[in-house]
């Protein structure tokens, strides 16, 4: 019997994306001795948190942003606990944070694997499946170059996450799916968008059960889990409420209906990988056309629709989500569908076809990381200068202005290598909504030149030293704060 898609039609696609693969992870190995302060950059971010959970504890109150915050109360642990064990051994933070993303290629290879195993597919087929998903321009953009690991770890766990949902569609309840629970509350720590979207699969399982008493199996294995991550989900729910979180909206409503404008490949990819979805699964259906099998993907295929449609933004919990979650989570589908496909009825042509757009698809992908992609950003001597004026800062500071560096990254770097606290810092759904306009009038004032309003909003915020780029360093010289060193345009200035 012929299998549904030749094997050798992935040597060359699994050769080419293993390939460039490799070349990013090697590239992005850089971040062990630098780091990273460039604008292409979530790395700076979680690095320091990571530095933080290490160095203040969970739940604990941390001095280095926004004059003391506490601990992952907003901020999800579940990467960090992840990371943790890995800057332990190393005792380096940097490395730390790199060999925690190695280790979840690792993983999650072996996790796709079982899933291709329990599914009738081979070996290659896995591999396929592997670099498809983690090794196409999307995830490498977004998982190696901008370090977005928060949201990579979630992904890691929906593969055994749907490998449990999608055995029990089939099969009766048993002892072996009380690992539902720990796999499930692993997804509610992990990240708060990928476990709104991943737990739409739960309701799918919930559809197909007709029995009452496995229906609140589902149930009560669900409210297990979030027991088990109740550690960490109850305080969130409860600090959320005063937090910039809820108040705030990031307008992806905006960045979805006019993507065209200003990324137009986010505005194709939010167009092919829906209509990609829905054809793959039709095909696949076609084999049966089983109603259990459309009830389980059902909940699926509402938020693929809702996202097509562009109407997602304007759905509660779903609003604020940003669209590469939702094309890594429909795309992880795609995969699985495409690689099901049974092309028995299909003639050769068709199958020639498609064999031809594939491999066209896969040049095209790894054609745009070379590319649209950028590669590792070393410091600039902007980045240079601006770290050796920190030596002249011994107290809480501000930054204000930017060289063409990133503030924010300055802001992780600090207190990892100089020990400094700061009165702002990278994560602002840390802060409440009237800090975050404290910081705001300190800004505005300092543009304004209101010197009385500025050095208000300083005493307000217990801030002692500030550096400041080009027009800023202008005003503070008038407000005739104390100058302590200056450099190119990048000045340091004392208020006591």
């Amino acid at each position: 019997m012929k299998k549904p898609i030749l094997d050798k039609w992935f040597y060359f696609p699994i050769f080419l994306m293993s390939i460039n693969l490799i070349i990013r992870l090697v590239n992005q190995s850089k971040i062990i001795k630098m780091f990273p302060l460039d604008y292409t950059n979530d790395w700076a971010s979680y690095i320091a948190q990571l530095f933080f959970l290490a160095k203040c504890g969970f739940h604990q109150t941390c001095p280095y942003w926004y004059n003391g915050f506490d601990t992952f109360v907003i901020t999800s642990p579940g990467w960090y606990f992840f990371a943790l064990p890995f800057y332990w051994i190393t005792k380096n933070v940097q490395i730390g944070a790199y060999l925690s993303l190695l280790a979840m290629f690792i993983l999650s290879y072996l996790l796709i694997y079982i899933l291709c195993k329990k599914n009738g597919l081979s070996r290659v087929k896995s591999i396929m499946f592997f670099l498809l998903f983690f090794g196409n321009a999307l995830a490498i953009g977004d998982f190696i170059r901008l370090g977005r690991v928060v949201s990579m770890f979630p992904f890691m766990i929906l593969i055994p996450f749907f490998t449990i949902l999608l055995y029990y569609r089939n099969h009766k309840f048993n002892k072996y799916f009380l690992v539902f629970i720990p796999i499930y509350a692993l997804v509610l720590i992990s990240h708060a968008p990928e476990t709104i979207i991943f737990s739409f699969l739960i309701i799918g399982l919930f559809l197909v059960k007709k029995h009452l008493k496995e229906r609140l199996y589902i149930i009560g294995s669900s409210l297990a889990a979030i027991i088990v991550s109740s550690f960490w989900l109850i305080p969130f729910l409860i600090a959320s409420t005063d937090s910039i979180i809820t108040t705030d909206t990031y307008a992806l409503g905006e960045v979805l209906f006019n993507a065209w404008k200003f990324e137009p490949l986010t505005f194709i990819i939010s167009i092919i990988i829906p209509l990609a979805l829905f054809l793959l699964f039709y095909l696949n259906w076609q084999k049966n056309k089983s109603k259990d099998y459309f009830l389980f993907y059902l909940p699926l295929l509402f938020l693929n629709l809702i996202f097509l449609l562009r109407i997602y933004p304007f759905i509660p919990l779903l609003k604020n989500i940003h669209p590469d979650i939702f094309h890594h989570f429909l795309l992880f589908f795609v995969i699985f569908f495409f690689l099901k496909l049974d092309l028995e009825k299909f003639s050769t042509n068709w199958k020639k076809m498609l064999f031809i757009l594939f491999n066209l698809g896969v040049i095209l992908s790894v054609t745009i990381s070379l590319i649209h992609t950028p590669w590792f950003t070393e410091h600039t001597e902007s980045d240079k200068e601006t770290l050796e004026l920190f030596d002249y800062i011994n107290g809480r500071y501000l930054i204000y202005g930017s060289n063409g560096s990133y503030t924010y990254a300055y802001y992780s770097y600090i207190p990892i290598y100089l020990d400094l606290p700061s009165a702002s810092g990278w994560y602002p759904h840390m802060l409440s909504v009237e800090y975050k306009q404290l910081l705001k009038d300190s800004s505005d004032t300092l543009k304004e030149k209101d010197c009385e309003g500025f050095k208000n909003s300083l005493s307000a915020l217990n801030v002692t030293d500030i550096l400041a780029y080009n027009e800023f360093c202008d005003s503070l010289d008038i407000c005739n704060l104390n100058k302590k060193a200056d450099k190119n345009n990048i000045c340091v200035y004392s208020y006591y």
